[in-house]
């Protein structure tokens, strides 16, 4: 399992982080350019971007390592944001979709 802070997840983030390492961008490149590098972009690195002690994060835990196959991020099991978790089979079986 692999955790990450960052930006909330959509459909677009996940085929864009696919597109830069299919471009030849290494996986953790691309991981760190859209958490950090986000962050440093909207002038929120103090605060978001990386998981240490007085930043705030949302988290994401992915079943799998995105880092050896980028292609794991859509494997997300669970997201806390603002403090509320959020597990993927549940949201599924809620809406009436099977993954």
């Amino acid at each position: 399992m692999h955790l990450e802070a960052g930006p909330s997840e959509s459909r677009f983030f996940q085929r864009d982080r696919i597109s830069g390492h299919n471009a030849g961008i290494p996986p953790e490149k691309v991981l760190q350019v859209v958490t950090l590098g986000a962050a440093q972009v909207a002038k929120a690195d103090r605060e978001l971007g990386s998981i240490q002690p007085g930043k705030r994060a949302d988290l994401v835990l992915i079943s799998g390592d995105p880092v050896r196959n980028i292609s794991d991020i859509r494997r997300c099991t669970l997201v806390i944001r603002n403090g509320a978790e959020y597990r993927s089979a549940d949201l599924y079986a809620a809406l009436g979709i099977r993954p």
